[in-house]
């Protein structure tokens, strides 16, 4: 990437709003800022305001040898004409204020805008090669490009130099949103456990017996990111099929039987309900079947993931995977079942070090008999297969009923295990299966779980009293309307 050729198309591929992000990207990541500088004209944005400030930071750099932080850019708005100083500050205010949650996108998007127009370079000059009929020439060259194409990534190794590093690690840490990276549970006992649930990076693992409720405690999980936190979350389906867990989600969203819900029993009370309240859910939960084939891995996963982030600019903050015994390894070829699963654990935990907080399952062996009549607790010791596929999690549990207990309604969960605090949680939850229920204990009150839909519920209340205002002050005809002129 040393040679700095022209990229020929005129903008950006994408809208104002990422262009933002992108700015604020460079100027957060000098070091990314330097690679893609020669690449990157200030007129490939479409914004006045950011066409400045990119150049005002290509000049920057060139003085001080660093990209200039949102902060310092702002410094140099004084410098410009008053008239329009208000909306430079304006943009700027919205650049440092954007969240960077679509980052990886952005540089993938950048990468290939950098590709497709060195490609187009690289075609002009071997076409005019080739025409002035120098073909071993064109040819060469255009090999070389392409293998600069190939070569062209932004990948850097994760490495620090610990003492230089300080003041960064910090900053970070301070500016760290602990509410955007912990996803709760909506157990209390468990999300105390987690400090307010299983964070980005972290890989969380339920044992359970076969039919003992890992899939419905797993879909409880996403019901809880995505209804009552509003986090994008994807579910992968392994056993059974995307209908079916799309009909246990409904029954747990409306409280209907699942029963019902599968026959097409859902009352039109409840329909309408659901409807309203889905409408707020929009694009938060994303349901993939992986049922055809017997050899899906995790290569499936991040490929999907892709996919939803080129084709949907859609990126979950969790990911649920049910369940990670039916999953093998990349390589796909292993010499027995134990070694196969114990590669796919490893490569489930490789997929939450991507940034998702990533749930899955995985069965316990099989109970003497009798254990099911007695009560009694799943240590993840008792794991089919092996306990070495599962060291690598960062969150261990189980979930626990007798047959008199499933009856009853009562479910016992265990915290067994998690790297950063306590462990040998236990308690209680009360549990309709019929209903895909499995609920926190009613004498206990959520605090890490936010409240949303009370300000959902606030914000409607106040649309309709806005709504009747302006039909009480509806202007007359005799009550002159006051019109503005465009800004210039």
């Amino acid at each position: 990437m040393a040679d700095n050729y022209p990229v020929v198309s005129q903008t950006f591929p994408f809208d104002l709003e990422f262009q933002k992000g992108l700015l604020r990207l460079l100027c957060e990541d000098s070091r990314f800022a330097h690679l893609v500088a020669g690449y990157l004209e200030p007129k490939y944005f479409e914004s006045e305001v950011l066409q400045w400030a990119w150049n005002t930071a290509k000049q920057f750099a060139g003085t001080y040898g660093a990209y200039p932080t949102v902060h310092t850019l702002k410094q140099y708005v004084h410098q410009l004409d008053p008239k329009i100083r208000g909306i430079y500050d304006l943009t700027l205010e919205q650049v440092g204020g954007i969240r960077l949650r679509d980052e990886a996108w952005l540089r993938d998007a950048v990468l290939d805008f950098i590709r497709r127009n060195i490609f187009v370079r690289a075609f002009h000059d071997s076409r005019a090669m080739y025409n002035q009929g120098q073909v071993e020439k064109a040819y060469d060259y255009m090999m070389s490009e392409m293998e600069r194409i190939n070569k062209t990534v932004w990948e850097v190794a994760d490495e620090s130099w610990f003492y230089d590093d300080l003041p960064a690690r910090q900053m970070a840490r301070l500016s760290a949103d602990q509410s955007s990276s912990n996803i709760a549970t909506g157990f209390d006992k468990l999300d105390m456990m987690l400090h307010g649930g299983l964070s980005k990076g972290e890989l969380g693992i339920w044992v359970g017996y076969a039919k003992g409720g890992k899939s419905t405690l797993l879909m409880t999980l996403g019901v809880a990111a995505t209804k009552f936190q509003f986090r994008p979350t994807a579910h992968f389906v392994f056993e059974g099929s995307r209908k079916q867990v799309e009909d246990r989600y409904e029954s747990a969203m409306t409280s209907e039987l699942y029963a019902a819900i599968r026959d097409g029993g859902l009352s039109s009370q409840k329909y309408c309900q659901a409807y309203q309240e889905y409408q707020y859910c929009r694009g938060k939960l994303y349901i993939r079947g992986f049922t055809d084939e017997w050899d899906y891995s995790v290569v499936d996963i991040h490929s999907t993931l892709k996919d939803l982030k080129k084709t949907h600019n859609w990126i979950p903050d969790m990911v649920i995977v049910d369940y990670g015994d039916l999953l093998q390894g990349r390589d796909r070829h292993y010499p027995n079942e134990r070694e196969k699963q114990k590669a796919a654990f490893r490569d489930l935990k490789s997929l939450s070090n991507r940034g998702y907080a990533v749930w899955t399952a995985s069965q316990a062996q099989r109970p003497d008999e009798g254990c099911e009549t007695s009560p009694h607790w799943i240590y993840t010791r008792m794991i089919s297969e092996c306990y070495e596929k599962v060291r690598i999690a960062d969150f261990l549990g189980s979930i626990n009923s007798s047959a008199q207990e499933r009856q009853e309604g009562i479910l016992r969960i265990l915290g067994e295990m998690y790297r950063d605090n306590a462990a040998d949680v236990r308690f209680n939850c009360p549990a309709n299966l019929a209903k895909m229920y499995i609920g926190n204990d009613p004498t206990l009150q959520n605090r890490w779980m936010p409240d949303l839909w009370a300000d959902i519920r606030m914000g409607v209340q106040r649309q309709q009293v806005q709504e009747s205002d302006k039909l009480v002050n509806a202007p007359t005809s005799k009550q002159p309307v006051q019109t503005y002129a465009p800004l210039k």
